[in-house]
């Protein structure tokens, strides 16, 4: 028998003999990106030093996917941070809009 000349299980040599070429691989597990890496690259582009909504960037590129989806493939590449605005820009901001003062 071929399993004890080349001391593999009769099993092990069977998946080989039915499949020579696909003996070994393994199979890809996980949920499969409904972004592609191109998308990716499209949304950090389009993002990157504008204002847009997640769901403007979205209708822009005609992605079918939701705007969390954007929202995750913008912070998986690491160049696009949210920056906190300042105490005291935000305080100066306040007053502005409750006393409609648009002067600074």
């Amino acid at each position: 028998m071929i399993s004890r000349y080349v001391k593999k299980s009769r099993s092990a040599i069977r998946s080989y003999l039915n499949n020579p070429l696909d003996y070994g691989k393994k199979k890809s597990t996980g949920r499969p990106t409904k972004v592609t890496s191109r998308d990716e690259r499209n949304i950090i582009r389009v993002v990157s030093n504008s204002p847009k909504s997640l769901n403007d960037v979205r209708a822009e590129l005609n992605l079918s996917v939701c705007k969390q989806t954007v929202h995750n493939a913008i912070t998986r590449s690491g160049t696009i941070v949210r920056q906190n605005i300042a105490r005291n820009h935000m305080k100066r901001r306040s007053q502005l809009v409750h006393h409609g003062n648009l002067c600074l």
